[in-house]
């Protein structure tokens, strides 16, 4: 009787805590996200500085200023931002983020998605049966378990998965009730998974979407047990048709754009499989169930075979032994349906790590198909979990003891054995370092990886994982031994009616110790304030500005969004291949179309002034002569050459783009080569062989390349978006003839359409040896119509020589420019030529010669720069011999009124920043003015560039 009594005791304090679960619950996470908002800290990775939040601070001014942001004119050239797949400008909790400052909204927003997600996952719980203390049980599962947890900075992610517990609980609802009742739980379950596709992550809609079909499916069969096989369809069918209709619906004014873009995006077409299976879950990282931070050590170095947030299975140790004990001990269609979908979705998740390969099936469904990380089916792995983990915690009074003993030794068993394998490994590692070390190697260490470590590293990261001074081991081996050794002590004294209690704050610390300590915290400030001096720079100078930030520069894609300054080279996951069409051109071909993008500041790391080279091949690594790519639509490069020349071989230095997948030996390119009769021949440019991915050593490639790597001649640090630290790489590669070709004319095509082919420098070897560079001027014709310049020749603004090969028909060659690097780069050249060519420092202004010297004068984009134009003409015309030409390739003012009045605005600035470089100028109509006839005027480009060819009047 007393027994009885203090039973009935024990269980009513459980049960007055449990009405009150959402108090219970608030308090918790307030516990947690309340110190975060006192301190001042907010979760920190790259993501969340990069692009989350430079997105929200876009979203909250425009909302401020009364104004629905449908586009952007801050990122890229002029962005659709309604479209964007983080700002989710529809989002209800994006609204409310306006009442505080946005730095702080940040941990506000994770506050309000984890409050929200632990109580629609209660109200689920309950409307299946589940006592209010094993639904707020369960609800603190969901809401601290790895993927929730792991998504935290993950606006698009953390949104897009919120309402999926709130859509389950309106399923479960209509299943329950009839008629028109059950219509208006269908409509708030459409609501609720409309929410989620409001939220724009879509991979995350799908992935819900593919649960809430599998749970209406399951209760829909469940509900109409009565009625024939027919009838069920035809039921389940509309039902599940309504849902999807009224989120569809409710989110189409997101969806429509989104899809829009998307399909011009580079993932329009889909994506590589290659691509699609990066950061999935690894099988070791199944240990993380128990030890969340096995793969991390002490000192923060993460040596995990993945990004740690993306494959972040944990749900605590006392609810992973629950749902165990609800696996085994209530043996129903309930229990059936969540585990296997736990099982399935953790299959999935496995990607291409798993015997039977599920995601690959996935990936072939079509709307799959332009998505990566398989680890993100996770979400309904822990789902289940959660599920199971209440369902078990009921099973601790109601079981029969007999069950629940099977059921608690099937967690309790496991979990003491694998915490005697791993302090085994810890005694294997302190006396026999040479066998684990052996053992690490075979068993872990050749298994590709995506995070950035070396093999070497794995040793060292082990033995500290392992220390007895590594808290987090020591601390997680004694939670996970504490919560075997209370659950079977739950079994042996049943009567003692705490022990609910008791399990449930165990789980409830071990979550929040594990949320604590996943993230690294960082002042709020350090979002909404500059920190490196360059991006200080920018907000004094360039507020309400275009900036175009070229790759190696320590300020960050979109970084300077949220500081009022437009970036161009900005950064999201719908890039429009158009814009990257054109990004790649200015950056790496015709840089002065950044004039036509209204761009005023370009941030770029300090050149090298002179060009690389290797056997011969001149490149500037920061410059792509050619770049093909049917994704982007470029044309194909054309080289002339001024004579033919005869070619042994052909030499060039490159890289490829998206070819991760391709197999050693493939051929990517075709090198054409032109006799002067119109006669052609073709040398294969192949993966693994002449060219590899530029991108080979970053960490979520080189797992995947399938080609191996050329003569590697130039590396160049990268700081990714995703926080990645490689090198760029270039290869030399060299195509020999069977005999020798005269060759008049070379082209480069492409022949695998899914890569892209950037050739830095080309070069043919004659059979004699002797090397005849080519670079960017000899695609068009001026350079051909050079060779027919005769007797004495000046050229002004020289450069680096280029065009010394050209003058056949010069009886003498003068080169000037004022720039002695130049001079002296150009000295390397002339020592080359077989007729001498004199190297002199002057300018044109004041052109150190006698009068009527030359026969030819020649300038290729250098009047442009010239002080006093008019001046530097009538020099030219003063040593210009009687019946002397004038040559010269120049930039000109666009005869477009409103690009001409562009161009007036952007030339001071223009000339502080390329060297006195004048945009608007009207070379021709000048000439004429300095006493010349003009013989020929050839437009380029649409007449932003011409071809004069002039004489003295």
């Amino acid at each position: 009787m007393v027994r009885s009594r203090a039973l009935d005791w024990g269980w009513l304090v459980v049960r007055l805590l449990g009405r009150w679960p959402l108090l219970l619950f608030v308090g918790g996470s307030g516990l947690f996200f309340g110190g975060l908002l006192v301190l001042g800290l907010t979760p920190y990775e790259d993501d969340i500085e990069n692009y989350h939040y430079p997105v929200l601070v876009l979203l909250l001014q425009a909302l401020r200023q009364g104004q629905l942001p449908l586009w952007t004119p801050a990122m890229f050239v002029g962005f659709p931002f309604l479209a964007d797949g983080s700002a989710g400008t529809f989002y209800p909790l994006n609204w409310l983020a306006l009442l505080v400052p946005a730095d702080r909204a940040v941990v506000w927003l994770l506050w309000l998605r984890t409050l929200l997600s632990g109580l629609f996952f209660f109200l689920f719980l309950r409307a299946v049966g589940r006592s209010p203390a094993a639904a707020t049980f369960g609800a603190f599962v969901y809401a601290f378990s790895g993927y929730s947890v792991g998504h935290w900075i993950h606006f698009s992610i953390g949104h897009s998965a919120l309402t999926l517990p709130l859509a389950l609980w309106a399923i479960e609802r209509a299943c329950q009730t009839r008629g028109r009742a059950a219509g208006r739980w269908l409509v708030v379950a459409g609501l609720a998974h409309g929410l989620q596709w409001l939220g724009l992550h879509p991979q995350v809609a799908l992935i819900s979407a593919v649960g809430l079909l599998a749970y209406g499916v399951f209760r829909g069969l469940e509900a109409s047990s009565g009625l024939s096989w027919p009838q069920r369809g035809l039921r389940l069918g509309r039902g599940m048709g309504l849902v999807g209709l009224i989120a569809a619906g409710l989110a189409a004014a997101q969806l429509v754009p989104m899809a829009e873009l998307g399909r011009l995006s580079e993932r329009g077409q889909g994506v590589s499989y290659a691509f699609a299976t990066s950061h999935a879950l690894p099988p070791h990282n199944l240990l993380t169930a128990l030890w969340p931070f096995l793969f991390v050590a002490p000192g923060g170095f993460d040596w995990g075979l993945t990004t740690r947030w993306e494959t972040a299975f944990y749900v605590g140790q006392v609810p992973l032994g629950l749902a165990l004990v609800a696996v085994v001990v209530r043996r129903d269609r309930w229990v059936l349906f969540w585990g296997t979908m736990a099982l399935v979705s953790l299959w999935v998740a496995l990607g291409s790590y798993a015997p039977l390969n599920l995601h690959y099936l996935v990936y072939s469904l079509p709307p799959f198909a332009p998505f990566r990380v398989p680890a993100r089916f996770l979400q309904l792995t822990d789902l289940a979990l959660a599920v199971l983990a209440a369902t078990g915690f009921d099973l601790l009074r109601r079981a029969p003891a007999v069950s629940l003993r099977a059921g608690i030794w099937t967690f309790a068993a496991p979990v003491l054995l694998l915490i005697l394998l791993g302090w085994a490994t810890v005694a294997l590692v302190t006396l026999a370092p040479a066998m684990a070390q052996s053992l690490l190697d075979t068993l872990y260490g050749h298994w590709p990886h995506a995070n950035p470590w070396h093999a070497d590293r794995l040793w060292p990261a082990l033995q500290q994982t392992l220390s007895p001074q590594n808290r987090r081991w020591l601390l997680w081996s004694g939670l996970a031994l504490l919560s075997a050794v209370l659950l079977l002590a739950a079994h042996r004294r049943p009567q003692w009616p705490f022990w609910p209690l008791v399990l449930a704050g165990l789980a409830v610390l071990d979550l929040l110790l594990f949320a604590r300590a996943f993230w690294h915290l960082v002042p709020t400030t350090y979002l909404s304030q500059p920190a490196d001096p360059l991006a200080r720079y920018l907000l004094d100078h360039a507020t309400g500005q275009r900036v175009w930030n070229l790759p190696g520069v320590p300020t960050r894609p979109n970084r300077l969004l949220a500081w009022g300054i437009r970036e161009v080279e900005a950064y999201g996951p719908l890039r429009p291949q158009r814009f990257v069409a054109y990004s790649v051109t200015a950056q790496r071909g015709e840089s002065r179309l950044l004039d036509l993008l209204g761009v005023r500041w370009v941030v770029a790391p300090l050149p090298e002034r002179a060009p690389a080279h290797t056997a011969g091949v001149f490149f500037d690594p920061h410059r792509a002569e050619v770049v093909v790519g049917r994704r982007w639509d470029l044309p194909p490069p054309l080289y002339q050459l001024a004579e033919p020349v005869p070619v042994q071989r052909v030499r060039l230095v490159g890289a490829l783009a998206y070819a991760a997948h391709l197999a050693q030996g493939t051929t990517v390119a075709e090198v054409v080569l032109r006799r002067p009769e119109g006669q052609t021949t073709v040398l294969p440019l192949q993966a693994g062989v002449h060219l590899a991915e530029w991108a080979a050593e970053r960490p979520d490639v080189w797992p995947s390349l399938r080609h191996a790597l050329p003569t590697v001649v130039w590396r160049e640090p990268v700081f990714d978006p995703h926080g990645w630290r490689f090198d760029r790489l270039l290869f030399f590669g060299e195509v020999t003839l069977p005999e020798p070709w005269p060759v008049a004319q070379v082209s480069l095509h492409l022949v695998e359409p899914s890569v892209v082919v950037e050739v830095y420098g080309l070069s043919l070897v004659t059979p004699a040896g002797t090397v005849r560079p080519l670079d960017r001027f000899d695609h068009g014709r001026f350079r051909e119509r050079l060779r027919t310049a005769a007797g004495r020749v000046l050229e002004i603004g020289v450069g680096t020589g280029r065009n010394f090969g050209l003058y056949q028909k010069a009886r003498l060659v003068v080169a000037l420019d004022p720039d002695l690097t130049l001079l002296a780069q150009a000295a390397r050249q002339a020592r080359r030529e077989r007729r001498p060519v004199y190297l002199v420092a002057g300018r044109a202004e004041a052109l150190p010669f006698r009068s009527a010297a030359f026969d030819t004068v020649v300038a290729t984009l250098v009047f442009c720069t010239v002080g006093d134009l008019a001046q530097g003409l009538a020099e030219v015309r003063r040593v210009l011999a009687p019946g002397g030409e004038l040559r010269l390739l120049e930039h000109v003012r666009a005869p477009w009124p409103w690009l001409a009045a562009l161009q007036e605005r952007l030339t001071p600035l223009w000339q502080r920043l390329a060297g006195g470089c004048h945009l608007d100028r009207e070379t021709a109509t000048l000439v004429r003015a300095a006493g010349f006839t003009l013989e020929a005027v050839r437009p380029h480009l649409g007449g932003l560039l011409l071809e004069i060819v002039a004489r003295p009047a």
